[in-house]
């Protein structure tokens, strides 16, 4: 299958595309199934001989080949938004991005290359029509949105804010 990298100015946009590219409409939308079916290698680092891996996550080309590390010792809800997030690298056409220590993905970092992945990630992982709709309803809590979404309970308040909306 031949992937089409996708250049839009945005973050969002570039998120949206990917997902009607290689979504298969279910949640939680899983960063990994979208990474592989893009072909890019998934590197699980921090395991046993490899105890002095301190980054939450990189993106790089090994061999030709877009490549993704992701931090095994982290939680369930961080490697998501890891992979997203150096997923979002590699869409937005990010060669040089600098290693990701958690600190990175924080709404406080000033990088705007970092910027720009997390914004990919908030939308890969909780797209913001379908969170909108979910929230509109009324009948889910923040701590049911996140569930649902398999994103940290912080992650999807900042979702909610960015996108104006309050339970």
């Amino acid at each position: 299958m031949a992937v089409t990298m996708v250049r839009p100015r945005t973050g969002s946009e570039a998120a949206k595309e990917i997902l009607e590219q290689y979504w298969d409409g279910r949640l939680p939308i899983r960063p990994e199934q979208i990474a592989e079916r893009m072909q890019m290698a998934m590197v699980g680092r921090g395991g046993a001989g490899d105890e002095g891996y301190n980054f939450s996550g990189y993106f790089s080309m090994r061999n030709g080949k877009p490549t993704i590390e992701y931090n095994v010792n982290d939680s369930l809800v961080r490697r998501r938004f890891t992979v997203a997030h150096e997923l979002g690298h590699y869409v937005l056409g990010h060669q040089d991005a600098p290693r990701d220590y958690p600190d990175s993905f924080g709404s406080k970092n000033s990088s705007p290359i970092e910027q720009q992945a997390n914004k990919f990630a908030a939308e890969l992982l909780m797209p913001a029509y379908v969170v909108k709709a979910m929230a509109l309803a009324g009948s889910n809590s923040l701590d049911e949105l996140a569930n649902i979404f398999v994103v940290s309970k912080v992650a999807m308040g900042h979702r909610l804010s960015n996108l104006s909306l309050s339970l």
